[in-house]
């Protein structure tokens, strides 16, 4: 696949944040915090180039998404940075490095398939020739050194390094010595994230390379996530208790969705729902 850079970094931010559904121009200029001129122009020039497209062109306030043309454009952008900032083999032991980041929305290039889509990042990169194996016993670091971020879309898109093609995730277990580690397949993964505590900046800069969480190690989430009166679930099924602030709601579409919900709902919630949905044939 041919590689190429988005050189304007508006287009870029709006393609990126279009990725994830679509929206206004007002909304677009609220999320990425743009003047709305700017976000207005972007938009245009994206529509017109082919990588946009609008729901309404006769109605203010339409929303705009992306075109395959679009996420092909984003998806190449991607691999130009992959080429342009990776050089194998990574320092022993990497997770990934930083391809992108605009605030708190990141793009991530991965050695090895992460863990899930709770993902656990340093706040100090790792030294670009030595690393540290996954299996050296080194100080594992305290939560405040972590930062969670979580995978927007459906996860890495493997890419062979050699022929710039898609490829399948590395299938063998992380190497644990260094002849192995620079064996490996060259293969990376590309991940779209998003950092969950926004307000915190993360000091990693793009070209960092990043170090996996220790095993059996979770950082502790964001405040949001943790200081609600009940508690959902574990983060990754083995790490802490999310416990969210306010309620939580979901929009769901299909009949049956809706049904498996209002059927599982816990014996002391308090349930709101169309009554029309109960008792109708999925």
């Amino acid at each position: 696949m041919r590689s190429n850079r988005i050189r304007s970094t508006y287009q870029r931010r709006v393609l990126d944040w279009l990725a994830d559904g679509g929206g206004t121009v007002t909304e677009v200029s609220r999320a990425l915090s743009i003047r709305v001129p700017h976000a207005s122009a972007a938009l245009k020039q994206l529509r017109e180039s082919g990588d946009v497209v609008r729901d309404d062109a006769s109605l203010r306030g339409s929303r705009y998404r992306l075109s395959s043309q679009g996420l092909s454009r984003l998806e190449s952008d991607g691999l130009a940075r992959l080429n342009d900032l990776v050089r194998w083999p990574p320092p022993p032991g990497a997770a990934g490095v930083v391809l992108a980041r605009e605030g708190s929305m990141l793009l991530l290039g991965y050695a090895s398939q992460p863990a899930g889509p709770l993902l656990g990042l340093p706040e100090r990169p790792m030294d670009d020739e030595s690393g540290v194996l996954l299996n050296s016993n080194g100080n594992e670091g305290e939560s405040s050194n972590w930062r969670w971020a979580v995978q927007r879309g459906d996860g890495p898109v493997w890419w062979d390094l050699e022929t710039m093609r898609r490829s399948s995730p590395p299938n063998e277990p992380s190497p644990t010595t260094l002849t192995a580690w620079m064996e490996r397949p060259k293969v990376i993964g590309i991940v779209r994230a998003r950092l969950l505590d926004e307000d915190n900046p993360w000091p990693l800069g793009v070209g960092s390379w990043f170090s996996p969480l220790p095993t059996g190690f979770w950082p502790e989430l964001p405040q949001a996530l943790r200081d609600g009166d009940v508690a959902i679930g574990h983060a990754g099924n083995s790490g802490p208790l999310v416990s969210p602030r306010g309620g939580i709601h979901a929009k769901l579409g299909r009949r049956i969705d809706r049904s498996v919900i209002v059927n599982g709902i816990g014996s002391n919630a308090i349930l709101m729902v169309d009554g029309d949905l109960i008792g109708l044939p999925l």
